[in-house]
């Protein structure tokens, strides 16, 4: 059901469409103050329950608001987007709270923030060129792993069989990589390889006290092909999106 805005409402949706059409890469940094107005709310909550919308983490329903007092419940949920102190009802109920020093506000898509080891943000398709909103690993998450296959080959290591070294830095990249297997990772995973192929060789050099790079003894096909090693670019071939 589409329900007709009030007109103070159709005018504010024409005057930012307006701006939008005449500057396209304008950037509408004072729009916060029209969320709480009265005729806003007032439409929005009309439109939400027109179209018969589920309770959210608060697991209030239409019914409970209007027993509470639908004007009383938009003005006080108005006055605390007004004081920027508004929190869910469950989260109020279980006293979690908002780390100020790690929280910041991100302006998509000019800026990009790390989330669970992704970075969100801006991207370019390598076919196309054209610009959308994706994930790829962060630099911390690249940084970690790099940091497990540096130890992995450390030179203390060499005690053991070079099969069983290969083994436990399988098991760490194929973890890895089965994590973070969203949007465009061909880059991360070339970064990867190319680092864990030169450590494992330096590795091997160390241990059978081969003077030269090792390249022509322990080249790319003997570290896949015979000593087993992952290579994470074959992986994309399952991945449509990997190189997008």
């Amino acid at each position: 059901m589409i329900l007709e805005p009030p007109n103070s409402v159709q005018k504010l949706q024409m005057a930012l469409q307006a701006k939008a059409k005449e500057s396209p890469g304008y950037r509408f940094y004072l729009l916060y103050d029209k969320l709480y107005r009265k005729d806003v709310l007032d439409f929005a909550y009309r439109c939400c329950k027109a179209n018969r919308g589920a309770p959210g983490v608060d697991q209030q329903d239409f019914e409970d608001i209007e027993a509470y007092g639908e004007e009383r419940w938009l003005g006080e949920l108005a006055d605390t987007l007004r004081r920027k102190t508004y929190r869910a009802g469950s989260v109020r109920r279980v006293g979690l709270t908002v780390n100020e020093a790690k929280t910041r506000v991100c302006h998509l898509p000019s800026e990009r923030f790390d989330f669970l080891g992704y970075t969100f943000g801006r991207c370019y398709s390598a076919k196309t060129g054209r610009a959308y909103l994706g994930t790829r690993p962060s630099k911390k998450s690249l940084t970690r792993i790099i940091g497990a296959i540096h130890e992995c080959t450390d030179r203390r290591t060499t005690w053991q069989e070079a099969e069983a070294l290969v083994s436990q830095v399988n098991r760490k990249l194929v973890g890895w990589a089965n994590y973070f297997s969203l949007g465009p990772v061909s880059k991360a995973y070339g970064t990867i390889d190319q680092y864990t192929m030169y450590r494992l060789r330096r590795w091997l050099r160390v241990k059978h006290k081969e003077r030269s790079t090792g390249k022509s003894r322990f080249s790319n096909e003997y570290l896949h092909d015979e000593l087993g090693l992952v290579w994470l670019c074959k992986r994309t071939r399952n991945l449509p999106w990997a190189t997008a």
